[in-house]
């Protein structure tokens, strides 16, 4: 039962997300209106030929451009009260991640979508970008053999081999199927 809760709560988040976003657009559309009303400063009556054109006195034009600025406020603070529950929902999200993959030599993707129970799609875009803001520096994820490894893992059928870096041509000793960097340029080495 929790685990669905946990699912519709997810799911009321991201619709207030989308609607905080959508509420931001409307009164700064609203805004925009009434910045056009303050922006007109002749006004027309008549029909056709027997029209007549004033201007508008700028106290009768005030309250549009007073309306626009209070509208462009809150659409400011509701974007911004949006983004800070978007960035605090999904850094909670990525740091669930961290108790599960410390210390494991080797875990199936799918045996970590189970744990926290979403797709094996969604972990793989999740780890990737722990590991792009090196919220997680220790793993990386093998795509092939669809599984996040530990940088210090050596596979039981491992061997070595002699590459030579694209960047700076300097030639490295690497355990083939462990990522490593060139130790003279910092580049990653091809497998």
């Amino acid at each position: 039962m929790p685990e669905k809760q946990s699912r519709s709560e997810t799911s009321g988040r991201e619709r207030l997300g989308v609607l905080g976003g959508f509420g931001a657009f409307l009164l700064l559309m609203f805004g925009f209106l009434l910045f056009m009303g303050y922006s007109q400063t002749t006004e027309s009556s008549g029909i056709l030929w027997w029209q007549e054109t004033h201007e508008v006195p700028m106290d009768e034009r005030m309250p549009y451009l007073q309306g626009a600025i209070i509208f462009w406020a809150a659409a400011a603070i509701l974007a911004g009260i949006t983004l800070w529950l978007t960035v605090r929902r999904q850094s909670g999200r990525l740091k669930r991640y961290v108790p599960i993959l410390k210390g494991v030599e080797s875990m199936p993707v799918q045996q970590i979508a189970s744990i926290v129970n979403v797709s094996p799609g969604r972990v793989y875009r999740d780890v990737q970008k722990m590991i792009d803001s090196d919220m997680i520096d220790d793993v990386y994820i093998d795509y092939q053999a669809g599984q996040v490894v530990s940088k210090k893992f050596t596979p039981d059928r491992s061997h070595k081999t002699v590459v030579t870096c694209p960047s700076c041509g300097a030639r490295s000793e690497v355990i083939v199927g462990i990522t490593r960097a060139c130790s003279y340029c910092g580049q990653p080495l091809p497998l």
